[in-house]
């Protein structure tokens, strides 16, 4: 009987030992999977942080571009040979870096993905730089802006572009701000 007993005892310190060594190491395993999803999580806001930085950026080159396109349209006169040479030029000295920003943009946005708080974002995104896209060979046509009301409604869509700039740049701030 007392050899049961001690028998009892031994096995019962074996499994609490067993048990305390297991609990501590599954609290430290625990430990190691919260800094992992931690350092995870840090890592996926930066780039989030990063590429919504790099398309702002982008944003506001295209908002300088737009307001010299501005500039140059409202001293445009509708007609004069100079200018039309001048269309030209500007036309296609923007061409290039509307692509290129363009293209920035979409893969940034490509990058963010389901990292996006706000749903719409991604797709009213997406809708505005078709819309840029389209904004040199607007300018570069042949045809535009030989009347005056082509030349006020390129200056009208410039305006609603430059309100589109200043909405997706506060939109993907407040993506940044956002944990």
């Amino acid at each position: 009987m007392i050899i049961e007993i001690f028998v009892g005892v031994c096995l019962a310190v074996i499994f609490f030992v067993l048990q305390h060594r297991t609990s501590k190491k599954v609290g430290e395993m625990t430990k190691t999977i919260a800094q992992l999803t931690k350092q995870k999580s840090t890592r996926e806001q930066e780039k989030k942080e990063f590429e919504c930085q790099r398309i702002i950026e982008n944003l506001q080159g295209i908002q300088y571009v737009e307001q010299s396109l501005k500039t140059f349209l409202t001293q445009y006169k509708v007609g004069d040979i100079t200018n039309e040479n001048l269309r030209l030029i500007f036309g296609m000295a923007i061409d290039a870096p509307a692509k290129r920003s363009v293209y920035n943009m979409n893969d940034a946005i490509g990058q963010l993905q389901s990292r996006l708080n706000d749903n719409s974002l991604r797709n009213d995104f997406l809708d505005y730089l078709r819309a840029f896209y389209v904004l040199p060979e607007r300018i570069l046509k042949d045809d535009m802006p030989k009347q005056e009301h082509q030349r006020q409604y390129l200056l009208n869509f410039i305006d609603e572009q430059t309100g589109k700039i200043q909405e997706f740049i506060n939109r993907f701030n407040k993506e940044m701000d956002s944990s």
